[in-house]
């Protein structure tokens, strides 16, 4: 079941804001965003709640803003 977000959390890049994702949980997550345009998959071993999952999102949203 995927879910979507209406509003940025703390650990939230601000441009997340209708972006359907998917949290599994051994570390997997994929997103996509179709305000940014952007899609993320992550195929990672890592517990859930780990700090690289958010840190890679939150890169992945800079470097499109950048890019804009």
């Amino acid at each position: 079941m995927e879910d979507m977000k209406v509003t940025a959390s703390g650990f939230d890049h601000p441009d997340v804001r209708g972006e359907l994702f998917w949290g599994g949980r051994g570390g997997t997550q994929w997103w996509i965003s179709p305000e940014t345009n952007t899609a993320g998959l992550i195929m990672a071993q890592r517990e859930m709640g780990h700090p690289f999952v958010a840190e890679f999102k939150r890169l992945a949203y800079e470097a499109v803003k950048r890019k804009r």
